[in-house]
């Protein structure tokens, strides 16, 4: 088979990502390998879908290492295939990387992604189920029984409410983001620091608390 693997840039690939080890175990395994990034992908007039790829040079490796080093060479020579050449899709990206600086890139896994499966590329994971989880929001569609008690608003009021509620605290962060940034543990309603962790964590959009 043929998986191309998706992801935000070769160059900012190592060897200890967990793609390289896929990567790795999927060349060791007798499957050809390419790399895809954001501008990579081609909709022609006639509806065709092709990509330009960095194709995994086949070889023994014996290591991530050794696989990084043959992917950045190949880097620099990419080729391009009809969609169909392509067998499974992993989409590997992390959005939040290209939201600020690359926002054309940010969701073009997402969008190239699903008409890859409309013309029979397996693509994994489902484009529109992470459509669906690019925010926290998502987690209100799971069974109330599995989930806190939770409140989404940019309502500073209503924020403070639900924290009048719960004496034991609560945490507050974006709605939207990842990484940890701006996430606040609020110990106690009468916190001293409120108005400067809502003018933080707020910065981002919705909160969620």
């Amino acid at each position: 088979m043929r998986i191309a693997f998706f992801v935000n840039s070769i160059e900012s690939e190592t060897p200890s990502y967990t793609t390289t080890a896929l990567a790795l175990a999927a060349v060791q395994r007798g499957h050809s390998v390419v790399y895809v990034e954001p501008g990579d992908f081609i909709l022609r007039p006639d509806d065709s879908l092709a990509v330009s790829v960095a194709v995994v040079p086949e070889a023994p490796y014996k290591t991530s290492e050794k696989l990084h080093a043959a992917l950045q060479d190949a880097a620099t020579q990419k080729k391009t295939l009809a969609i169909s050449d392509i067998d499974i899709l992993h989409l590997r990206n992390d959005p939040s990387l290209d939201a600020t600086d690359r926002p054309w890139a940010a969701n073009a896994g997402l969008m190239f992604g699903r008409l890859a499966a409309e013309r029979g590329v397996i693509v994994v994971n489902d484009p529109d189920g992470l459509g669906k989880a690019q925010s926290k929001l998502y987690l209100q569609t799971f069974p109330e029984v599995v989930r806190p008690a939770t409140l989404i608003s940019r309502s500073v009021a209503e924020i403070r409410g639900f924290i009048d509620q719960h004496s034991e605290g609560c945490i507050v962060k974006p709605l939207q983001g990842s990484g940890g940034k701006n996430v606040f543990h609020i110990a106690t309603p009468g916190d001293s620091n409120l108005n400067q962790i809502f003018e933080a964590a707020s910065g981002d959009g919705y909160l969620i608390a």
